[in-house]
């Protein structure tokens, strides 16, 4: 059983979704992708087991150790001020434990240095200076999940067999539900950006990284490849609310 019927309200608002799933044939160097940030160009960055990956909404440039990365498991990425690239690495035999190693790339001239060596300053907005309690612990930041039993958001009423992700220090979530698919808790509404029949390419709902840009573009980053989803002026689908 998946979401409830007796709360979902379908009201028309001013948002219409679209969704593009991009993969290895459309350029991705690897299709297991567990990272997602956008820079201040607006160029949107993907960490891989195979490289990191710049992506202008048509064609990807791909990093890898070639390329001066100290490793081609790119666990994740931030994103400073300055518009410098900020890259924590995983094990080889697990891409959520941290290498050690962070590097600091210039998205300009495209130069690599280890965070150490780095001369300019590393400098984050208040809002964003948690970022630095993860480079000083050498602690990796990523996604957590949660189960229906142990979601502290009673408002989103969901089946038993529901799993929540978040981000620490950000307030979007994103519940995948049996049957349902994929939905995206944003402010006091839920709206749906992907149904069981075309999610993950029969994934089943894996998420390893989601991340919304400047534009309200969702990237949902899965074992499978990312997911795009744009948020479009048009009808947008409540399903339900806070107030229920």
């Amino acid at each position: 059983m998946g979401v409830a019927q007796k709360h979902l309200s379908f009201e028309h608002e001013k948002f219409n979704i679209e969704k593009e799933f991009i993969s290895t044939k459309d350029g991705l160097s690897c299709k297991d992708v567990y990272c997602v940030v956008q820079d201040q160009l607006g160029f949107i960055w993907f960490g891989t087991k195979m490289g990191l990956n710049r992506y202008d909404g048509k064609n990807f440039k791909v990093f890898t150790t070639q390329d001066g990365l100290a490793s081609n498991i790119v666990a994740n990425i931030f994103v400073d001020e300055g518009n410098h690239l900020i890259i924590q690495y995983g094990q080889q035999w697990s891409p959520h434990v941290n290498s050690g190693h962070t590097d600091v790339l210039d998205v300009i001239t495209f130069d690599v240095r280890p965070l150490g060596d780095y001369q300019e300053p590393i400098r984050f907005s208040s809002e964003n200076q948690w970022m630095t309690d993860f480079l000083e612990t050498e602690v990796l930041y990523q996604i957590k999940k949660l189960f229906h039993d142990d979601w502290k958001g009673k408002d989103v009423h969901f089946s038993k067999t529901a799993r929540y992700y978040y981000l620490p220090h950000q307030k979007d979530t994103l519940v995948y539900s049996d049957n349902e698919g994929l939905f995206y808790k944003i402010e006091n509404r839920v709206v749906q950006l992907l149904t069981q029949s075309d999610i993950f390419q029969g994934d089943k709902g894996r998420v390893s990284y989601f991340f919304r840009d400047r534009q309200d573009h969702v990237w949902i980053c899965t074992p499978t490849g990312v997911y795009k989803i744009s948020f479009k002026k048009n009808y947008f689908k409540t399903y339900f609310t806070n107030d229920q």
